[in-house]
């Protein structure tokens, strides 16, 4: 038996410190059920109209160069994707927060490189406004 995350745990994970974080930042955040196409977290600001449909993608040390997405799903003016790296067991997650428009245009070979998104390291703040 290996100590080693799989595929899914590791996936389930990044959701969760996803929606950990947005909360963490005054967001209402849930996980949506695992049938619902491309949407892992819906999130809305308390009291106000400001909305997000996040797709999360999370990667482990194992891969540290891209991110797999596969069929990317709707890209509409509040559609984002969160691109979480687990990190090792002792590291804090990262996250790039990409508008979705911005993701499905940056995807070659059904991947998202780092190297493409690294201007939206942490940019949480993406969420606060339309595109």
């Amino acid at each position: 038996m290996t100590n080693r995350p799989s595929r899914i745990t590791t996936g389930i994970a990044g959701e969760h410190f996803v929606a950990g974080e947005l909360a963490k930042r005054g967001w209402i955040a849930t996980l949506t059920a695992k049938n619902t196409p491309a949407v892992d977290v819906l999130a809305q600001r308390p009291g106000s109209a400001t909305f997000a449909a996040i797709q999360v993608k999370t990667r482990t040390p194992a891969y540290r160069y891209a991110w797999r997405v596969g069929n990317p799903g709707p890209a509409g003016e509040r559609d984002y994707f969160v691109f979480v790296d687990v990190g090792s067991i002792d590291e804090q997650p990262r996250y790039w927060i990409v508008p979705a428009s911005t993701a499905v245009a940056l995807i070659t070979n059904e991947q998202v490189r780092v190297k493409d998104i690294q201007e939206f390291e942490g940019r949480w703040e993406l969420l606060e406004s339309s595109v």
